[in-house]
């Protein structure tokens, strides 16, 4: 059997598609993968570079850097005139009122209380019980002892605590005793009757500080005051 000239043209055009397709449905996918897989390679080795650069130089400059405002949230001093200010602008911006204000750091007490010579370990506990072995101790962190009492309905009482919690100190809420035209018992708020009813809550705050944090925090933090109003007349 003679095989024609056209059909030899035409094996060979096949045989050239086939290659075509071939490259294309499994050779070009590979070469799109192994550029991606460069591409990706080349990302990893910089940031690879950068983490040893970093590391270098916080070994050369033995340097600690902390967030922006971790000063604000736990400072290396007690900063008791600046928990002072901010308790009495979170009475004004909540309408509470506000019996008195007790601070109490460590050893010295603000209002004349007693005088404690023993220093209180910081402890924490977290939801679930600290693991075993740990005793929920922070080193080297010292606490505030914040109380007062506050008079005013549920939605004051609410937004004194809402502002308290958002002040740029960090400020734990240990212990709130409620009551109700002197009753100490069960309250129970009906939001359509009882929300503009007088309540009073005993309340016992915590803020921290750390003063092994004062060689990283060379500059003490400015007092923030209330702006002057401007006004011409002090009775209004």
């Amino acid at each position: 059997m003679t095989i024609t000239r056209q059909t030899i043209l035409l094996i060979l055009m096949l045989c050239f598609l086939a290659s075509g397709g071939f490259y294309y449905v499994f050779i070009h996918p590979l070469a799109g993968e192994q550029e991606k897989l460069q591409e990706d390679l080349k990302r990893e080795r910089q940031f690879v570079t950068a983490l040893q650069k970093a590391s270098q130089e916080k070994k050369t400059n033995g340097e600690i850097r902390f967030p922006p405002d971790f000063q604000y949230r736990i400072p290396e001093a007690p900063y008791l005139e600046q928990l002072m200010l901010d308790m009495t602008r979170v009475e004004t911006i909540s309408g509470v009122e506000m019996d008195g204000i007790g601070l109490s750091d460590g050893g010295r007490q603000e209002e004349g209380g007693a005088q404690q010579q023993q220093e209180q370990e910081i402890q924490f506990t977290p939801i679930g019980g600290a693991p075993q072995g740990q005793n929920g101790a922070i080193p080297g962190l010292k606490r505030v002892s914040i109380t007062t009492k506050i008079k005013g309905n549920y939605e004051q009482i609410h937004r004194f605590f809402a502002e308290v919690l958002s002040l740029p100190r960090l400020i734990r809420v240990e212990q709130v005793k409620l009551s109700a035209g002197g009753k100490d018992d069960f309250i129970f708020l009906n939001p359509q009757e009882d929300k503009r009813k007088e309540l009073s809550a005993e309340v016992t705050l915590s803020a921290y500080y750390a003063p092994k944090l004062k060689q990283y925090f060379p500059q003490p933090l400015p007092i923030i005051t209330p702006q002057p109003a401007h006004r011409s007349n002090p009775f209004y």
